[in-house]
């Protein structure tokens, strides 16, 4: 995790000195300027964060669409304007110099087109960022001043920047976040341990393993388990069958704004966990009981 879900309060101290035995380059070890804010990027995919250039994608994409719609009328005018009805029946016999040039050009232009197309839709179809994240480096340029203000100004470009890596499990960054934000506030050694090895300064925690990632799997598999059975024996220990509607409708509930909220489900996947889970619910509607 980052030290941005640490929120941006955070005074940034002096770095600690680093230990002899330290094999392992840390952030401060890079020159400041460009050296040091890349390996503070390129510490955690997280702060991938860059600009899509919305805007001029777009005029390029008006540009070029443009250009194509000029051909097209050209070709429909010399189609018009053909006074010999077997060019236009036999592109062999066609000895119209003038349209095969067309055809040629618009070949060419439609290709530069469905690139242009294909390269902005795997661009723009990349994640927005984190407010948090963004937050994060801001801080840590204020804190450093190795940068100059009018080569970080990207970064106030909120609408237009993106994440170039997905975060394709919210939920699990989400605990993640908590996790790390709660073990540092209980346990202050945590910060020394080998897992925060990727910078010296004592505000920056950027975990260089799997620890955390581990205890948030563990986390969100007690926490799911928990919302799957409470409902359940909720409905055994209640006789009345109102009651148990009234249960299985807030667990379904729920159940779907968890998913909604912390996944990226498509609807048809969240109607058919929501009807699988509700289902389940229901059994127990029906009057069964365990000992």
């Amino acid at each position: 995790m980052l030290f941005s879900h640490l929120r941006p309060y955070l005074v940034f101290g002096k770095p600690r000195q680093q230990s002899s035995t330290s094999t392992t380059k840390q952030i401060e070890d890079f020159r400041p300027g460009y050296p040091r804010f890349s390996a503070l990027l390129s510490a955690h995919n997280s702060f991938h964060i860059f600009r899509s250039f919305r805007q001029l994608r777009t005029r390029l994409l008006l540009i070029k669409q443009l250009k194509l719609s000029d051909l097209e009328e050209q070709l429909e005018k010399l189609d018009n304007d053909e006074q010999r009805g077997l060019f236009l029946s036999s592109n062999r016999r066609d000895n119209n110099l003038s349209r095969k040039q067309v055809i040629v050009d618009i070949d060419r232009a439609l290709a530069d087109y469905d690139q242009l197309i294909e390269r902005n839709h795997r661009i723009l179809a990349l994640d927005p960022v984190e407010n948090r994240n963004v937050s994060s480096i801001r801080n840590w340029l204020n804190a450093n001043g190795c940068m100059a203000r009018d080569e970080v100004k990207y970064l106030d470009h909120m609408n237009d920047l993106t994440s170039v890596v997905a975060s394709h499990d919210a939920i699990m960054l989400t605990f993640e976040a908590w996790l790390e934000r709660t073990l540092l506030r209980l346990w202050k050694g945590l910060r020394h341990r080998s897992m925060f090895d990727v910078s010296r300064d004592p505000t920056v925690h950027i975990p260089s393993n799997s620890a955390f990632r581990i205890a948030t799997k563990a986390l969100t598999a007690s926490l799911i388990v928990s919302l799957l059975l409470i409902p359940i024996f909720i409905c055994n220990m209640v006789q009345r069958t109102k009651v148990r509607l009234v249960v299985v409708a807030v667990a379904a509930v729920l159940f779907v704004a968890i998913l909604c909220g912390l996944t990226r489900a498509k609807p048809i996947e969240l109607f058919v966990a929501g009807a699988t889970y509700t289902t389940v619910l229901v059994v127990f509607v029906s009057g069964a009981n365990f000992d």
